[in-house]
């Protein structure tokens, strides 16, 4: 049913431009709208996080200790 579908709107996207009119192109502000969007989201990947802030403590029973009191070999070890 979905190869189907998929098929038939594979066919209108090859067919109905041919019978439309064409269209005149958008504004500049609707254009720069995906720009935008772009560059909001390539700003919040690069910027850092505060990721320590949300993350739960994993408490070492055998010693008491919290992760951020132990080293990296101690944890995964």
């Amino acid at each position: 049913m979905s190869v189907l579908l998929l098929t038939v709107l594979a066919a209108s996207m090859v067919v109905l431009p041919l019978m439309l009119p064409p269209l005149p192109p958008p504004p500049l502000m609707l254009l720069l709208f995906p720009v935008g969007i772009m560059a909001a989201l390539m700003f919040l990947a690069l910027s850092p996080s505060d990721a320590a802030a949300n993350v739960a403590l994993y408490t070492d029973y055998k010693s008491r200790k919290t992760v951020q009191e132990t080293s990296l070999v101690e944890v995964y070890c």
